[in-house]
């Protein structure tokens, strides 16, 4: 439906109905996974990291360090 365009994606699965907020954490985290950080939208990645500081008090960027340096010691 969105031909890997995370925008279109994300507003597609939202608008989808059912359990759609679910759904779109999920579709999230798969085009993040697949196109990779820095790929996505700008201003939702800094929108994302922000809001979880802030927050929900987890610092995603250590977090995501931490884990890479742990997977390969």
């Amino acid at each position: 439906f969105s031909e890997g365009d995370f925008n279109k994606a994300i507003e597609f699965v939202v608008n989808y109905g059912r359990d759609n907020d679910t759904v779109a954490a999920v579709t999230g985290a798969i085009l993040g996974a697949y196109h990779g950080f820095n790929k996505l939208p700008k201003d939702l990645r800094e929108k994302v990291l922000k809001t979880n500081k802030d927050i929900v008090k987890i610092d995603l960027e250590t977090l995501a360090k931490d884990l890479t340096e742990a997977r390969f010691r």
